[in-house]
């Protein structure tokens, strides 16, 4: 067991709560403001000058894509791997990703991308990865990390979907506008029909992907995925840029969740997606860091200004974001677990400094409370201090727990120098 005390942590609506925490395996077991006897054989973790916070979720992201920093600047999504000379570097680290990395070598790429996540707190990921790559040296990257993941197998989703554990799940993948058509949209009916399987699709991301799926359909994705009855609350959409209201109210009608990626639409200037009428509307709305970007904090940041730019300074807060960023991101995993501080929750936790200048003052009194809004404002991954994910330390003391961090930096470093 493992007894987390003077702990200081946010409770289910992201309220500030003090106590003492006890983990058995996986699970809280009990929560208590005093505890006079502490259970034996515990393994006590003084949180003292720190804030207890769910896991984040990072419900977007490519693993591996941490290889391409640099590598789309200036360009839109459709440009990629074009006859320029940018295009061609692009295509130097496709191919090798497809066809030269070994197992191993790619196995590293992706451990050093999910190290950064980790360091940003994120307990959780939901991983589009390569789609051309054996998705073996991925899985082997989570289970050395001890991370939590759904992972799109795409065209292999029959051959692992009875491969699941405790942490690694598989999606199978909706077709993106490019690729909609009769058949495809079968394909998935079938897969729907004999599976259940989450599903997983980028939706509606850019102004060029509405113009096929209306050139082709006359229609939103959105809209084919529904009529063919694809849409529930096990599929995730992501960016979502280009929603209209119909669209927005197919989401709510059919518990799909959407993943809110606003740095990567900013960065490939896909637009601003319509976040504020879908929480109006009760969509179940998370976030990502999408391609080449781990920086977690930072798409928080950004959400939370976007809301405030298209809905004014009061409708939503600091605490909508952090919902968005743990307990919705869980939602759209399809955990059947609770999260949160108290009994029964899952043990999925990030551990934050509060000692920094930066966020002070600190107050909570019984009708405000500051720490949601200064944490989001002024934190990064420096502030991280421990990380547990279905009650195991995956870092502590800022010490990544299970791979040594060096050794794949430096191994990393090399692969990339080699590649390009």
């Amino acid at each position: 067991m493992k007894l987390l005390i003077n702990a200081k942590y946010l409770d289910h609506n992201f309220n500030i709560r003090n106590g003492h925490i006890l983990i058995k395996e996986n699970r809280v077991v009990q929560v208590e403001e005093d505890i006079s006897k502490v259970p034996q054989d515990c393994d006590i973790t003084d949180c003292s000058g720190l804030i207890l916070t769910p896991g984040f979720v990072n419900a977007h992201f490519h693993s591996g894509s941490n290889s391409a920093r640099g590598l789309s600047q200036e360009m839109g999504i459709f440009e990629w791997g074009n006859d320029t000379e940018l295009g061609k570097i692009q295509n130097i680290l496709y191919d090798h990703v497809d066809k030269y990395l070994s197992d191993d070598e790619y196995k590293v790429i992706v451990q050093m991308g999910l190290i950064e996540l980790l360091r940003q707190g994120v307990t959780s990921v939901i991983d589009s990865g390569f789609a051309e790559r054996s998705l073996s040296p991925t899985v082997s990257a989570y289970n050395s990390l001890g991370l939590r993941t759904v992972i799109d197998a795409y065209d292999k989703y029959s051959s692992v979907q009875d491969k699941e554990t405790s942490l690694i799940k598989y999606a199978a993948h909706l077709d993106e506008e490019e690729d909609l058509s009769e058949e495809t949209i079968l394909k998935a009916k079938e897969i729907k029909s004999e599976s259940r399987p989450m599903f997983l699709s980028h939706s509606m991301e850019n102004i060029e992907r509405k113009k096929m799926v209306n050139d082709k359909l006359q229609q939103s994705s959105v809209v084919v995925y529904d009529q063919n009855d694809l849409l529930d609350k096990k599929v995730v959409l992501f960016h979502g840029t280009f929603l209209d209201g119909n669209d927005i109210e197919i989401l709510s009608k059919t518990a799909t969740s959407l993943v809110h990626c606003p740095e990567s639409n900013f960065t490939t200037s896909s637009g601003i997606a319509p976040i504020q009428d879908c929480l109006r509307n009760n969509v179940n709305v998370c976030l990502g860091t999408d391609w080449a970007n781990t920086r977690y904090w930072e798409v928080m940041r950004l959400s939370y200004q976007l809301l405030k730019i298209n809905s004014g300074v009061k409708e939503f807060n600091a605490k909508t974001v952090f919902k968005m960023a743990t307990t919705n991101g869980y939602k759209a995993m399809n955990l059947s677990e609770s999260i949160g501080v108290e009994p029964g929750s899952i043990a999925d936790f990030s551990f934050i400094s509060l000692e920094s200048p930066e966020l002070r003052p600190l107050i909570s009194t019984e009708h405000f409370d500051n720490y949601c809004h200064n944490l989001l404002l002024n934190t990064d991954g420096a502030q991280v201090v421990h990380v547990m994910v279905n009650g195991e330390w995956v870092l502590k003391s800022r010490v990544v727990m299970n791979v040594d961090e060096d050794k794949i930096k430096v191994s990393c470093n090399s692969i990339l120098d080699k590649v390009f």
